[in-house]
């Protein structure tokens, strides 16, 4: 019996339209859903009580660019208009794709669809006299609602 086969390469991150391309080293791109998306309570006589958590669809997405790189501009200059004045601020929304082949040739595409984007925080640096690669990455991290996970 033959096992399934999973491989994985070039998975795009699109932040307002642009397709980022400087990645770093490392988890470049990390996706992380904040939390559940269900409570469950069973009470007396064994009812039970379903709730959807809708705090489970937000999403943190960690971006390790080049730093310096077209990229890197982009988003910074994005960070700065959100901290030059948050109420007047354009959402950012995108997408995250995760590539998955078979082995075979064929190609399936997991599709995060991300909304409602903010900077969490913004990004630091280091001077490393060692030589140290850090000193060449810019870190971001996302705030998203996360709108969809579709299979293409």
């Amino acid at each position: 019996m033959q096992g399934i086969t999973a491989v994985v390469g070039k998975d795009v991150v699109i932040i307002n339209g642009t397709i980022l391309s400087a990645y770093a080293d490392a988890d470049a791109i990390k996706f992380e859903p904040q939390g559940p998306i269900a409570q469950m309570k069973i009470s007396k006589d064994g009812n039970s009580i379903y709730a959807m958590q809708y705090n489970g669809i937000a999403a943190k997405l960690t971006l390790r660019l080049i730093r310096g790189s077209l990229d890197d501009q982009t988003l910074n200059g994005l960070l700065q208009q959100w901290v030059g004045d948050p109420a007047s601020f354009v959402l950012m929304s995108g997408s995250y794709v995760k590539r998955v082949g078979d082995g075979k040739g064929n190609v399936t595409n997991e599709v995060y669809q991300i909304a409602g984007g903010v900077f969490e925080a913004i990004p630091g640096g280091v001077s490393n006299m060692d030589g140290s690669i850090e000193s060449a990455v810019t870190t971001y991290t996302l705030l998203f609602r996360n709108d969809a996970r579709l299979m293409q």
